[in-house]
This record gives C-alpha cells, sequence and structure tokens, in this order.
C-alpha cells in the first residue's frame, strides 16, 4: 500500500559560484566550458539524491537485536524471517568500513566463509554504485551507517519521487543567476521534490561489531 501526505512538496535551492555570466546569455559572449552542462547536471543530480536519502534516513525504522552478524548463516536465517512482510527485492543496508569491507572479501572466498548460502553478484550496476553482493536473494548495499547496525527494506519502498513545476513556470526547475564581481557570479537552481512512500516496514538490525581482525582476517 502506498502511504500518502497531505504535506506539500519541499523546496531546495542548491548553488553554483564563480560562473561566468557571459557562457549564460543568449548567443553566448564567450565560449562556455566543455563540461558547465555536464557539471550542473550532475550537481543537480547529486544535490536531489541526497535530499531523498535524507528523508528516508528521518523515516521510523522497526529496531531489533540480532545475536548473529552479517558473516555468519545465522544472520541470514533470521532475516529471512522478515523477508515476507518486505516486499519484493529486499535490500540490506550496512557499514561501509566494517561489514562491507568484509562482504566485499567474499568474492574471492565465499565458500569458505558462507559456505551454504547462494551468494551472487550482479554486474548490471553502475562502477561507482556501493553494491556488495546478493545473498540468499537480498541485495546488499554499503552506506554510512554506525559499526554493527544495518537497514533491511524492499527497494520498492520509495514509491514515487516527483518534481512539480514551479508556480508561475513551465518548469520544474528554475535557475536565477546572482551577478558578482569581474563578470562571474553565482548560478541558483531551484526545484520542488514531492516524496511518497509504502507503508512496508524498514527494519534496523543490531548485531556484534566485527572486530578489526574479522574484518581483515580474509584480505
Amino acid at each position: 500500500m502506498l502511504a500518502r501526505t497531505n504535506s506539500p512538496s519541499s523546496r531546495w535551492m542548491d548553488s553554483f559560484p564563480n560562473i561566468g555570466k557571459a557562457t549564460l546569455v543568449a548567443p553566448p559572449m564567450e565560449a562556455p566550458s566543455l563540461n558547465l552542462e555536464s557539471i550542473l547536471a550532475s550537481g543537480i543530480k547529486e544535490f536531489a539524491g541526497n535530499h531523498i536519502w535524507n528523508a528516508f534516513r528521518q523515516r521510523s525504522r522497526i529496531q531489533k537485536n540480532l545475536n548473529a552478524g552479517v558473516m555468519e548463516e545465522a544472520f541470514w536465517h533470521e532475516i529471512s524471517q522478515l523477508l515476507d512482510t518486505l516486499g519484493a527485492d529486499p535490500i540490506l543496508l550496512v557499514n561501509d568500513a566494517t561489514e562491507g569491507q568484509a562482504l566485499h572479501q567474499l568474492r574471492y572466498d565465499a565458500q569458505k566463509y558462507l559456505p551454504k548460502l547462494k551468494m551472487e553478484w550482479d554486474d548490471s550496476f553502475e562502477p561507482m554504485a556501493p553494491y556488495i553482493c546478493t545473498i540468499e536473494g537480498v541485495d546488499v548495499f554499503s552506506a554510512g551507517l554506525n559499526p554493527g547496525h544495518s537497514w533491511l527494506f524492499s527497494a520498492q519502498y520509495l514509491k514515487l519521487v516527483q518534481y512539480p513545476r514551479i508556480k508561475d513556470s513551465e518548469s520544474c526547475l528554475d535557475l536565477t543567476f546572482d551577478p558578482g564581481e569581474n563578470m562571474k557570479g553565482t548560478l541558483h537552481a531551484r526545484f520542488l521534490q514531492h516524496l511518497e512512500w509504502s507503508d512496508a516496514p524498514v527494519f534496523e538490525l543490531k548485531t556484534p561489531v566485527l572486530s578489526h581482525e574479522e574484518t581483515t582476517e580474509i584480505d
């Protein structure tokens, strides 16, 4: 089911300093940087994505304490009992510096540590994506979580992302230039962002923290 709210869309502004005014007029008074458009597009995309991540972090989570960690088969047997409550495409987020580092090494010797579990590696993810592996059908990613904490949820938990048209504009993105000195200034990008979430649960799992020796012993 979809959890809908009547709250207004969030309004955000990203700023890009030291932009030459001459490159923004039509026709341009000087040749624009070859990668200016890609820098702006990439920056706005990252900015918008960060706000989605921050909104997700603020959502409520169900706390569960587990006796086993991600490098133990018992952990995966325990969370298998939670998967039916999540919906399709389960995801596990783990700490990038401890559990994440240990799980990355399973690509070289999975049978030694988790021999009874089905392990896969999906090469369709972008090279820079924080994807680690897939264990028993659960896609595992790393994130900036606290050691010993992992989040279990469905990839379908975020149901909808919308960027409504800005009032008195035909566009969902409003660009304005704030001139400064030496014909340079700051370009501001404003947009509205509307998110809709599933009412499925998100579990925050607390497990024993891997020691430094456990994290590095596979290397």
